[in-house]
Parts: C-alpha cells; sequence; structure tokens
C-alpha cells in the first residue's frame, strides 16, 4: 500500500500549494485516481488553490510515492516539464515580470522564503558561471528527489521565458544518485546532468543574465513585490537563514566571516541571531562552509582563476587553506579534482 503521512504536525514547513497545480491531471493521465492523492496527501482540486499553504511534507511525499507506485524514478523531472510557471502563481508572476534573467533570480531568491519555508534558493555569481542552489533545510522532510528535479525544472521553465529562445543551460546537478538513465534527463533539457553531488543546481552563463524577458511587466512585478512586502510574509526565523547566507557571501572576500560581523550587517544582536539560527536548525559554522564549498566548486569549474585567487575570494590568508578545506570535502585537492574535470586555469601564480 502506499504510504501515508496522516496528519502533519501543526509546525510543519509550508509551501504555496501552487506548486502542484495540475498534478491531480499528470497523474490520472497515468492511471492513478487522483482521490488517492486527496486521501493519502491532502492534495486535491480543493486543496491546491492560489494564497493557500499545504505542509511541505505533503508535496514532496505526495512526489515520492507517485513516483514509486508507478515505478518510474523521473516523475519530478516530468511533471516540471510540463509545468507552466504562471500556475505558482503570485511567485510565478514575480519571477516572470522581471525586466532580466538576473533580475528574475534575485527576486526570486529575495522572496522564496514567502514562497516555500524552511527552504533556500541561492544565486551564487562567479566571474563567468552563476550557479543556482536549491535546498530543504526541514531535517523532517526526508524523501526529497523528486521536489528537487520538480523544483530546478520550474525554475528552468521561467527562465525559458528569456529573449532569443530558451535559455542554455550549462548543465544541471543532484544530491540523489540518478534512478533512470541520465539521456532521459539530457534529452529533455539538453544539458550535462550529474548526479549524487553536493547540492542540487543550475549553473548559467553569465553572459546570459542580461537576456531581457519577453514577459517582463514592470506594473506587475511592483504590485507582486509590493504584495510580498506588506504581507510581511513569514516570520523573521523563517527567512534568517538566506540573510545570514547573503551576508556571509559578501563578506568572504574580506576574511573569515565571523556571525559577530554578519549580526552588524543585519542589524541584528549577535545574541538574538545565534538563537534565531539555533531555532530553525542551522548552525553558522555549517552554512559558512557549505558556501565556501558551492563557490570553490563554481570557480574551480569555470577555470578562469588560479588557486591564490580562489582561496582570496572565499576568506583563506593562503592558497593551503582553500586546499585543505577541499580535500575535506571531497578527498582530493582542487587541482586534481580541476584536473579530473580536464579544466585548466588560464593563469597561474
Amino acid at each position: 500500500m502506499p504510504h501515508s503521512i496522516g496528519q502533519a504536525p501543526s509546525n510543519s514547513a509550508q509551501v504555496c500549494s501552487s506548486v502542484l497545480s495540475g498534478f491531480d491531471r499528470f497523474v490520472a493521465r497515468r492511471g492513478i485516481d487522483p482521490v488517492w492523492l486527496d486521501q493519502h496527501f491532502a492534495v486535491s482540486a480543493k486543496t491546491v488553490l492560489p494564497g493557500r499553504r499545504i505542509p511541505l511534507a505533503n508535496v514532496c511525499e505526495a512526489l515520492f510515492q507517485t513516483s514509486r507506485l508507478l515505478n518510474d524514478g523521473s516523475i519530478g523531472l516530468d511533471y516540471g516539464l510540463e509545468f507552466e510557471p504562471r500556475s505558482l502563481g503570485m511567485f510565478g508572476y514575480l519571477a516572470l515580470s522581471s525586466h532580466t534573467v538576473s533580475e528574475a533570480l534575485l527576486n526570486m531568491q529575495r522572496f522564496f522564503g514567502d514562497h516555500q519555508q524552511r527552504s533556500a534558493l541561492r544565486v551564487i555569481r562567479g566571474p563567468k558561471l552563476t550557479t543556482v542552489e536549491y535546498a530543504i533545510d526541514d531535517p523532517g522532510i526526508r524523501n526529497r528527489r523528486q521536489d528537487a528535479e520538480l523544483s530546478l525544472v520550474v525554475i528552468r521553465n521561467i527562465l525559458a521565458h528569456a529573449e532569443g529562445g530558451a535559455l542554455p543551460l550549462l548543465g544541471m546537478e543532484f544530491v540523489h544518485e540518478v534512478s533512470t538513465s541520465p539521456r532521459h534527463y539530457e534529452d529533455a533539457l539538453g544539458c550535462r546532468i550529474r548526479f549524487g553531488c553536493r547540492a542540487n543546481r543550475l549553473l548559467l552563463d553569465n553572459a546570459d543574465l542580461d537576456r531581457r524577458m519577453t514577459t517582463r511587466d514592470p506594473y506587475l512585478l511592483s504590485l507582486t513585490a509590493a504584495s510580498f512586502n506588506e504581507a510581511g510574509s513569514l516570520p523573521q526565523q523563517e527567512t534568517i537563514r538566506q540573510r545570514v547566507a547573503d551576508s556571509i557571501v559578501s563578506l568572504l572576500p574580506e576574511g573569515e566571516p565571523t556571525l559577530v560581523k554578519v549580526a552588524e550587517m543585519i542589524d541584528v544582536a549577535a545574541w538574538t541571531l545565534r538563537r534565531r539560527l539555533c531555532q530553525e536548525g542551522v548552525n553558522f559554522t555549517t552554512l559558512v562552509d557549505d558556501i565556501r564549498r558551492t563557490a570553490a566548486e563554481c570557480h574551480l569549474e569555470e577555470a578562469k582563476l588560479s588557486m591564490l585567487e580562489i582561496a582570496q575570494v572565499l576568506g583563506y590568508a593562503e592558497s593551503s587553506g582553500l586546499s585543505r578545506a577541499f580535500t575535506r570535502w571531497h578527498g582530493v585537492s582542487p587541482r586534481a579534482w580541476r584536473n579530473l574535470r580536464g579544466q585548466r586555469p588560464t593563469k597561474t601564480h
């Protein structure tokens, strides 16, 4: 029998129900009675409504158990390929009405916590490559693979509205291991796909970030942004992780970021910041480490900077600091990791 998650805890992470717009019709075409979704996961035409929230755990389990029931490991991908970004409601319109690809990404990052709680969407821009990283921070949610595929593909669908045709992706990476032929993913998305990685992320060429959105609408953008701002959306503890992450990224080139420095940057007392991070289950040191890891991988894949330059960008005084950290993350030195991918820096020191 399919798994039923029952009643979600009252304090469970919530997400706008619009992420499952049309999912009942999607499963019906594959022979599943939509009543099953309602009975097991409280997902139905009555609950998937604009502006309504449902437990994020329900969404993840509905996707995961559908995948198991159909013995199809790419349900998240396939549903995502059909997903119309406007179905996301206000969050979708916020991104689509942005002026450029870059603005769309930054708007999604800024308001993602309002759309989906205890989750993060982080945009990291390097010299030539931009990474869009997605993660659920709620430790109580286990079956995330189909949600990760759906989320990244929906972001890809939004960016497909850029002028000049669909935005070419340089790559897409997932934390989970592959369960379906990688060729299916690569044919569907037109880019390199990797599994078993340290983060769920999209890789974009910075040259495409200034492309204008064909759906841009300054008036609609102002309305949606104002709606998010006026709502006060979520309690501050729901968005504190993203605020801290953004501050860490800004502080890294200056050296080792500390909680005190970040607290000053976002105008919060250090003890208050420590308490709020603890409430959200976020460890400051681990967050700094994760951000450095992701940024290091991004810079090494671009093959533009030397090891010393990458180390300095990430706040290490010497390249040996980067080497020790990278070996701890991957079991190999950053130079060996770069060479394994056929990359060479354009200059050395």
